[in-house]
C-alpha cells in the first residue's frame, strides 16, 4: 500500500541516522558545574566569558527587576551569586537551546514550543519543592521534557525542503511529532544529560512506563506540563472563562484530529518496526549515584495507572485552575493534596514572568 505523506517524510531518518545538532562545549561544561559540589562562581564564570553573547545577557538578567536587582551588576561572578549556579546553568541552556533551532517557516510555532517548555520548567521546579525534591535537576526536566520536537521539526523541515513537490506545513509538523521521541533520545546521548532527565525525555507522554527509579522525576514532570497548559488558557483568557473555555475545547478538537488523522494513516500503510526510545543500563552504580545526588532518592515505587495520563486532563476544564488538578492521576500517584496544588497553581504568574525574561 502507498505511504502516508508523513511516512515519506520520515522514511530514512532512523535513530542510528539522525544528525543532532551537538551542545556547545560552553553549555554542556556549565551544566556539569553545576552538578558539582566542588565548583565555584569563578570557575562557571570562566567558562561563560568563553561566550560574550552568553555572559552579556547573564548579566542583563541579573539586573533585571524580575530578580529584584536593586544594586547594578557588573560582573559574572556577582551575578552568579546574586542568581545561584544552577539557576545561571539553567539560563545558559536555555540560551543556546533558543539559538541551536532556526525554522523560518515555523517561527511561531517555535516560539510558542519554548514558552510552553519554559513554563513547564518551572512549574516542575515548583512541584519539585512541594515534593521535597531536587528543584533545579526538576526545573531541567521540565525544560528539555519535550526538547525532541523542535530539533525533529528543523530535521522535517529540511527533509521537505529537498523534496519537488513540498508537503504542506500541518505534514511537516506531524512528521516532526512522529520524530519526536527517537530525537530526544539521540539528544540525551549526544548532549550527555543526566539519566534523569534522559528517562523524562523518554516517558513523558505516558509516565506509567518509566523505570521505577525515576517514576517520580517523570510523573512530576508530566503534571508540570499540564499546569504550563492550563497556565497558558487562563493567560491567554484574559480573565474571561468562556474564552478560556473556547480555547481549551478548540484545543482538544486539534489533538483529537491529529491523533485520528495519526491513527487513519497507521491503518492505511503496511506495519513497520518502530524503535523504542533507548537508554543507557539505568542499574550501573555510577548512574544511580549522581541521579540520587540530583534528584533525591531512586528508591521510588513503580507506577500503577489504568488512565493513559496523556488525556488524564480534559482541556476543556483548565479553566477552573487548581481545582481541576485534585483529581488529576498524576497529582494523586505523587500525594499532592489540594493545599500544595493551590501553591504551586499560584506560581503562575511567576511560570510566565520567567518564560519572558528567559526569552528576552
Amino acid at each position: 500500500m502507498p505511504a502516508s505523506a508523513t511516512d515519506q517524510l520520515t522514511e530514512g531518518l532512523r535513530t542510528d541516522k539522525l544528525e543532532v545538532p551537538p551542545l556547545p562545549d560552553v553549555a554542556m561544561q556549565v551544566m556539569q558545574l553545576a552538578r558539582d559540589p566542588k565548583a565555584n562562581a569563578q570557575g562557571l564564570a570562566d567558562w561563560i566569558h568563553k561566550d560574550p553573547a552568553i555572559a552579556s545577557y547573564t548579566l542583563r538578567v541579573a539586573n533585571s527587576p524580575a530578580y529584584g536587582a536593586t544594586v547594578e551588576i557588573v560582573s559574572l561572578p556577582q551575578a552568579i551569586a546574586r542568581l545561584g549556579m544552577a539557576e545561571v546553568s539553567n539560563m545558559v541552556v536555555t540560551q543556546y537551546l533558543l539559538k541551536s533551532v532556526t525554522i523560518p517557516a515555523f517561527k511561531d510555532e517555535l516560539r510558542d514550543l519554548w514558552r510552553r517548555s519554559l513554563i513547564t520548567g518551572v512549574f516542575c521546579r515548583e512541584t519539585s519543592r512541594a515534593l521535597k525534591l531536587n528543584v533545579e535537576t526538576g526545573f531541567l526536566c521540565g525544560l528539555l521534557h519535550n526538547v525532541g520536537l523542535p530539533v525533529a521539526l528543523k530535521i522535517t523541515s529540511e527533509a521537505n525542503d529537498t523534496r519537488v513537490h513540498k508537503l504542506p506545513k500541518e505534514t511537516v509538523w506531524d512528521a516532526a511529532v512522529k520524530l519526536a521521541p527517537n530525537v530526544g533520545a539521540a539528544l540525551g546521548l549526544a548532549w550527555k544529560l543526566p539519566q534523569v532527565v534522559r528517562a523524562t525525555i523518554a516517558y513523558h507522554e505516558d509516565w506509567s512506563r518509566a523505570p521505577s527509579a525515576y517514576a517520580s522525576a517523570v510523573c512530576t514532570t508530566a503534571l508540570a506540563r499540564d499546569f504550563a497548559q492550563a497556565a497558558i488558557l487562563d493567560a491567554d483568557s484574559n480573565g474571561h472563562p468562556e474564552r478560556a473555555h473556547a480555547n481549551a475545547v478548540q484545543l482538544q478538537a486539534a489533538e483529537k484530529h491529529v491523533t485520528e488523522k495519526q491513527t487513519t494513516e497507521e491503518q492505511g500503510t503496511e506495519e513497520q518496526d518502530t524503535e523504542e526510545p533507548q537508554l543507557v543500563d539505568l542499574s550501573t552504580t555510577e548512574d544511580r549515584a549522581l541521579d540520587s545526588e540530583l534528584f533525591g532518592s531512586a528508591d521510588t515505587e513503580e507506577i500503577h495507572d489504568t488512565q493513559d495520563p496523556r488525556h488524564a486532563t480534559d482541556p476543556a476544564e483548565l479553566k477552573f485552575g487548581a481545582p481541576a488538578f485534585y483529581t488529576h492521576p498524576a497529582a494523586d500517584e505523587l500525594n499532592l493534596y489540594t493545599d500544595a496544588i493551590d501553591a504551586i497553581w499560584d506560581a503562575r504568574e511567576k511560570a510566565l514572568a520567567a518564560a519572558s525574561v528567559y526569552q528576552s
